[in-house]
């Protein structure tokens, strides 16, 4: 499955609004962020879209934003939003079922987590309505989308509760 991610956070302590508007800003030096360690639970492989070409790039982007202060009042606020956005490459592992073939509706879950961080330090949820963008151009063999499903749920882990998302394809 080849696919785009883009993740975004926003970043209340940056003092970018003089450099940065709604159009946002390329960071060239994606090694001065922070990114989050996002990975596939159930990838049996990942890798880069490209070895030759960079897919991957940060951008810095501010919108103003209607907040909630703790006295109850709100308040229009400027808010620094860190996008970012790459392409990779993923073999998924889905178990099969055939016990109506060859009528039968097959499921394959995408599930995705953060590697270290507990959801004290990052939460995880879909944006949109369609979380992962799938080229209508990629093949994907024998198959058809004819469902999408975007959740979110939190599990116990030594580490501390950690916040999950899963999207499952029909």
């Amino acid at each position: 499955m080849r696919d785009k991610e883009c993740d975004e956070w926003n970043d209340t302590l940056s003092k970018v609004g003089s450099i940065v508007d709604e159009s946002g800003v390329e960071i060239k030096n994606k090694k001065l962020m922070w990114t989050p360690d996002i990975f596939i639970l159930n990838a049996k492989s990942e890798d880069k879209q490209s070895k030759t070409l960079e897919t991957e790039f940060v951008q810095l982007r501010t919108r103003k934003e209607i907040v909630k202060e703790d006295n109850g009042q709100s308040v229009e606020k400027e808010v620094c939003f860190v996008n970012y956005f790459g392409r990779f490459s993923a073999v998924v592992a889905c178990a099969l079922e055939f016990k109506r073939y060859p009528v039968d509706v097959q499921k394959c879950t995408i599930q995705l987590r953060s590697f270290q961080y507990d959801e004290s330090q990052i939460i995880l949820s879909w944006e949109r309505k369609h979380g992962i963008l799938i080229d209508e151009h990629t093949d994907l063999a024998e198959f058809d989308i004819r469902k999408r499903n975007f959740t979110s749920f939190t599990f116990n882990w030594f580490t501390g509760q950690l916040k999950s998302i899963k999207a499952e394809f029909h």
